[in-house]
């Protein structure tokens, strides 16, 4: 039976010994860092052709203690929201090469514990968390870099976050122009531990205007605001189509 010999793969020795510099000059070369005459540039990439060298992408992460890598934590990537958010964010991070780990936790905070106990490993550079299950101290307890989205984690970790309360008032005014008399607002899960969403605000300043148009326009059935919690975006869908029907019904 012939035997197949397999050929080792060149190492950054080997193409520093063929170009005839150190390791450092061709560390430097692969990298960008570091000052290299274009003569040297131009002998380390004709070795590294030449022996055809790949660098080994592990090897180099373990080295510069990084992985390239961002880990995006959001309940659920079936949510409109967090699937528009996810695919802006991979377009922003790809722009400074980094790739991206996506992470559904389904609101249950073990997932989420696992996900952060993972950045401490260094198994990624840094999440952003979308979803907040977990009490505040466990973010403040490590020291890798954490972005929170719309919830504010203490000092030191930055915070991204909309205008809720304006967003409320916008909405209710809108609904108000439209003529709308009732309104149904969906809040989603509300069981959160301490701080909550800055979120909630939306749906306070919503039911506030919408109450005080009634005062103003002297139509009480304008201040009917309705809220429901629900466990997830499409439990809210539902919910809503409910209320829509039985207040269709009702109104016959």
């Amino acid at each position: 039976m012939k035997q197949v010999q397999v050929k080792e793969m060149s190492t950054i020795q080997d193409v520093a010994k063929r170009a005839r510099v150190g390791a450092a000059t061709v560390s430097r070369v692969l990298n960008g860092n570091g000052y290299v005459k274009e003569e040297t540039r131009e002998k380390v990439m004709q070795a590294i052709q030449e022996l055809n060298y790949t660098p080994n992408e592990m090897a180099r992460n373990l080295f510069f203690k990084r992985t390239g890598i961002v880990a995006i934590i959001i309940p659920q990537i079936s949510h409109p929201f967090f699937a528009e958010f996810v695919d802006e964010a991979m377009l922003e991070l790809a722009k400074y090469d980094y790739k991206v780990m996506v992470c559904n936790t389904w609101d249950e905070s073990h997932y989420e514990l696992q996900y952060l106990e993972m950045l401490e490993r260094s198994m990624v550079d840094g999440i952003i968390f979308g979803a907040h299950s977990l009490n505040i101290k466990e973010y403040q307890n490590t020291r890798r870099p954490i972005v929170a989205l719309d919830r504010e984690l203490g000092a030191g970790i930055p915070c991204v976050s909309a205008d809720h309360e304006e967003g409320g008032r916008l909405a209710a005014e809108v609904l108000i122009g439209a003529g709308c008399r009732k309104s149904c607002s969906s809040a989603g899960k509300r069981v959160l531990p301490p701080p909550p969403s800055s979120a909630i605000h939306a749906l306070k300043r919503f039911s506030r205007t919408m109450a005080l148009s009634a005062t103003i326009l002297h139509r009480p059935g304008t201040a009917s605001a309705t809220a429901i919690s629900t466990g997830s975006w499409k439990e809210s869908l539902i919910s809503i189509r409910t209320l829509t029907a039985s207040s269709a019904r009702t109104s016959l």
